[in-house]
């Protein structure tokens, strides 16, 4: 038989607070995580097209042997560079933008969900779990009132004032 002194009750000491609760959700919740990142990804891509706009340079260069035969090769090279100015791409390269900046409102749309999200989770375990330890109290008073009068109802059946229907009652 179990006594109530059998039974930890020390749960109400380690029920966090909501902010607690909270900051370790927004560090331990894979969902958020990724809502994240993917919210990241999404402004390092909007940079991306926007510095499709600016001019951009290239060198090239090349060194090799030329020939039919290995005591008969020249030497051959070439260095080359080239210069890339977006004049005529302006419109693919707005579409681009506006397109990535689109997947940017999404991704921190998404975010600011996953986010409400779970706080909501966070709060309904906080009272979810507060709940049950108030209901574990009230169960335990009751178990300490049952042993009282089963106490009371023993000691009048031994003083003889009592029957055992109040004892098995």
């Amino acid at each position: 038989m179990l006594f109530r002194s059998d039974i930890p009750r020390d749960v109400q000491a380690d029920i966090p607070t909501a902010d607690k609760a909270l900051g370790s959700a927004h560090h331990d919740r894979f969902e958020l995580q990724i809502a994240q990142e993917s919210a990241l990804a999404a402004r390092d891509s909007v940079r991306a097209a926007k510095a499709e706009n600016l001019p951009s340079v290239k060198a090239m260069a090349d060194y090799g042997h030329s020939g039919t035969a290995i005591n008969d090769t020249a030497r051959t090279g070439s260095i080359g560079g080239r210069l890339d100015l977006p004049i005529l791409s302006g419109g693919a390269i707005h579409g681009r933008i506006v397109e990535e900046t689109a997947r940017q409102k999404e991704a921190g749309d998404r975010y600011q969900d996953t986010n409400a999200q779970v706080e909501e989770d966070v709060r309904l375990s906080l009272q979810t779990l507060t709940a049950e330890v108030e209901e574990t109290g009230t169960a335990d008073q009751a178990v300490d009132l049952s042993r009282k009068e089963l106490k009371m109802a023993q000691d009048r059946f031994a003083a003889g004032v009592g029957d055992n229907i109040q004892v098995l009652n």
